[in-house]
């Protein structure tokens, strides 16, 4: 089956790269390829051929998500964009609610619903009201002059993300999905908000911009209370969940910039993110089928019995701190360069978060690696472990060349 996929997955990598050179059928029809939408393409597919790699129990699921959104990040339709959207929501419902050992799994299911589609309507309304007004479905033929248009198109998007104080649903989403569902979380639902902020945003006037100053502290502040949670979390899913938020909230603000180097970091960044926190969800994993708890206080001796697994986790952390010579480095080098350029007092608040990110990290590998042994078991490092972890690293070293 992981075959077939991966098979598939090329045909259709290499179909892409035919269609996207023919400007003819791509102005013809309701497709569109450009390299970011390539780029989540690949990631998607990549990400989830690891899934399929670790777990047999989500190959339905996979497949109807690659399906649907390979029409989200192919399409310039308005309704298609949005069905898609809607529609990739279904697979990862079924993960949580069929393979969650909890019984709070429904709650968590329901929390996500109710939160995507409530933002899901103001997004529907403003694409009709759009479409009516330029008579074209097409989203290259829109062009947003109204900020508040803007805002109601963006809501959803910033469930997705999710931005600080939209993100109540995905903590719960993480606690209470198996491994495989909290990797696509972390790499590919939140990079399908980050996706179409950026469309949204290619539509949006420039001058428009003084109008955002709200959400450009709803990214400061993101920060700040993002990496300040990470403190209080002793679950190490939630903390995971709390980092991602905080690598996350810095886009908004370099999207409001409107210039190149906004641009490419915030790519980059949705890439880089994609990969270290899928890794560290999967690794996280491990050690939980390890010591049977996700509490990090229980986390200790595990350099004494799971020495391999510890370098590995030791390594993506690492990759979590955006050090060199990972692709992670390169991403917030370029947002908190573009924030600079954007306003110089906010180096102020790069160095608070900065050095909170460093302290946070630490923690967390204190309390997943050192400590005196308690009642943690052995747990065999396989040949599937070590591939999927390569398989998260090498992107993260060579990716950024490409």
């Amino acid at each position: 089956m992981l075959m077939l996929f991966n098979t598939m997955s090329l045909s259709i990598l290499w179909m892409l790269k035919i269609l996207s050179s023919s400007s003819k059928l791509e102005s013809s029809l309701c497709w569109f390829w450009d390299n970011i939408s390539n780029s989540f393409i690949m990631l998607t597919i990549s990400i989830s051929s690891m899934i399929m790699l670790l777990n047999k129990l989500y190959h339905k699921q996979i497949f109807i998500l690659v399906f649907s959104l390979l029409f989200f990040f192919s399409t310039k339709n308005f309704m298609v964009f949005f069905i898609s959207f809607e529609f990739s929501i279904i697979p990862i419902l079924i993960i949580i609610l069929m393979n969650g050992h909890q019984p709070e799994r429904l709650e968590a299911s329901m929390s996500m619903m109710i939160y995507t589609f409530t933002a899901s309507i103001p997004l529907l309304l403003s694409f009709l009201s759009a479409s009516k007004f330029f008579n074209s479905l097409n989203m290259m033929d829109i062009y947003i002059s109204f900020w508040e248009v803007g805002l109601l198109m963006m809501l959803a998007f910033f469930i997705k993300l999710p931005l600080w104080g939209f993100h109540l649903w995905l903590t719960k989403a993480h606690v209470e999905s198996p491994v495989g569902g909290s990797m696509i979380l972390a790499a590919i639902m939140l990079k399908i908000g980050l996706y179409g902020l950026m469309r949204i945003m290619f539509m949006m006037n420039p001058i428009q911009k003084s109008n955002y100053e709200f959400f450009v502290s709803l990214s400061l502040m993101g920060m700040i209370f993002s990496s300040m949670a990470c403190f209080t979390s002793f679950d190490f899913k939630t903390l995971i969940a709390y980092s991602s938020i905080l690598h996350m909230s810095p886009i908004l603000l370099n999207l409001m910039n409107f210039n190149h180097l906004g641009t490419l970091s915030v790519l980059i960044t949705g890439l880089s993110h994609a990969y270290s926190s899928s890794l560290l969800f999967f690794l996280s994993n491990l050690f939980y089928l390890s010591s049977k708890t996700r509490c990090l206080m229980s986390q200790k001796g595990n350099m004494i019995c799971n020495s391999t697994l510890c370098a590995a986790m030791i390594l993506s952390i690492v990759v979590n701190l955006s050090t060199p010579p990972f692709m992670t480095f390169f991403s917030e080098f370029g947002l908190f360069m573009n924030m600079f350029i954007y306003n110089s007092t906010l180096i102020v608040f790069i160095l608070i978060v900065s050095i909170l990110s460093s302290i946070y990290n630490f923690y967390f590998l204190t309390s997943m690696v050192f400590g005196k042994e308690s009642f943690m078991k052995t747990m065999t490092f396989k040949a599937k472990h070590m591939t999927i972890t390569l398989l998260h690293l090498v992107p993260l070293v060579f990716l950024i060349f490409l």
